[in-house]
């Protein structure tokens, strides 16, 4: 199976990030999965230092800056607290 390259720009209320090298993967659950592996990391890092989350989501996007996923901070932290 050949690999694609995925982009994942952060969005908020403030605007958006832009992943100007993105990541290669198999498929677009392999990058569903690491943009929500990314999504508890950074989120973890706003908490501690007091930043609010508030509506920020990952889009995963292809190389022609498609959204095919996009997931929310809020929800990946509700589904973790959850367990």
């Amino acid at each position: 199976m050949s690999m694609k390259r995925y982009y994942f720009h952060i969005r908020d209320e403030g605007g958006t990030v832009l992943d100007e090298e993105g990541e290669e993967h198999r498929s677009l659950e392999e990058a569903r999965q690491s943009a929500v592996d990314a999504i508890k990391e950074l989120a973890a890092a706003r908490i501690r230092t007091g930043e609010v989350i508030g509506n920020t989501f990952l889009d995963v996007c292809d190389e022609t800056d498609a959204v095919l996923k996009s997931i929310s901070f809020r929800q990946v932290i509700e589904e973790q607290l959850k367990r």
